[in-house]
């Protein structure tokens, strides 16, 4: 799957991981990297499965959505809004 990161400005950065079946993936790729102001999972909607968006991201994007520019991120971003109702 696709992990976006985004910044009040722009998107920051995607980078594409692979979920091991086992209890924790280890993702080194992200170690030094800026922390961003929001995370989205699954961004470019490749993966399956239910995504949670954190605190901290969910308020960014609620505030934010502008600087989405891709039409399936925004639509990624309010589906995980829906099943985290749920």
């Amino acid at each position: 799957m696709n992990v976006g990161f985004f910044d009040a400005d722009k998107k920051l950065e995607e980078h594409y991981v692979t979920i091991k079946n086992e209890e924790v993936t280890e993702l080194p790729q992200f170690v030094g990297l800026k922390v961003p102001e929001a995370i989205l999972s699954n961004s470019t909607d490749w993966g399956f499965g239910v995504f949670i968006i954190d605190d901290k991201s969910q308020k960014f994007f609620e505030n934010n959505m502008q600087v989405i520019e891709s039409q399936l991120n925004k639509s990624v971003v309010l589906t995980q809004f829906i099943a985290m109702l749920g």
